[in-house]
């Protein structure tokens, strides 16, 4: 199981809504949902967003569209730019009788 975490906070960036908080534990649909609303709430277009990052817009939207391991250091990027929080990465393992 991949889980991310909110990990720190950068006191220096502006306010922002508060739909995410330390120590958040996420899957990638949690990690989409994030991305999602942090860019709809920046009030920035996709294409600023991904001009401001050198990614092309097509990247941002699927990072707002799409979970999973191929858009997750995507999403990070684009919560990290637009929120003060860094999102890590953890994996899990979990063992289990085979009877």
């Amino acid at each position: 199981m991949v889980a991310f975490l909110v990990a720190e906070v950068d006191r220096s960036m502006p306010k922002m809504p508060p739909f995410m908080r330390d120590g958040t534990e996420m899957d990638f649909d949690g990690l989409r949902e994030e991305t999602a609303s942090a860019v709809g709430e920046s009030g920035k277009t996709q294409s600023e967003i991904a001009r401001e990052l050198d990614l092309h817009r097509s990247a941002v939207s699927r990072a707002v569209k799409e979970s999973g391991p191929r858009v997750q250091k995507i999403q990070r990027r684009v919560l990290r730019h637009l929120t003060p929080y860094r999102v890590e990465q953890r994996t899990y393992f979990k063992a289990q009788r085979e009877d």
